[in-house]
């Protein structure tokens, strides 16, 4: 599509994004695609945020990912649903404690900002 110069709307994003990427476990190609959304100026829904934060802390190798995302939601103040705050503590643990990340500062942001357990 893009190499058609054609501009995807936010439904093709989403489609691309969910049925295709996530749906193959591609979850760093599923974050490019969602980085590409946010720059064009589209606004993805909630619910895209929260599939492509929950694959990529499931995901081997996504921290930087995920904790770029996370901190994308703090900016836009996209609140994360408690399957996922427990799933990016299930994350942190896993961890080595020098993590350059920061994903445990961003995790503690969330959860005082937010003000959930």
């Amino acid at each position: 599509m893009l190499k058609r110069d054609l501009v995807p709307d936010i439904e093709c994003y989403i489609a691309v994004i969910d049925g295709f990427f996530i749906q193959k476990g591609r979850m760093k190609s599923a974050w490019e695609a969602l980085h590409r959304m946010l720059n064009s100026g589209l606004r993805p829904s909630t619910s895209t945020f929260h599939l492509v934060l929950l694959g990529l802390l499931k995901k081997d190798g996504c921290a930087k990912e995920a904790a770029d995302l996370i901190e994308i939601m703090l900016e836009r103040k996209i609140r994360l649903l408690k399957n996922l705050l427990d799933a990016a503590q299930e994350f942190l643990q896993t961890l080595p404690t020098s993590a350059p990340c920061g994903l445990e500062d961003i995790y503690s942001l969330h959860i005082n900002l937010f003000d959930v357990a």
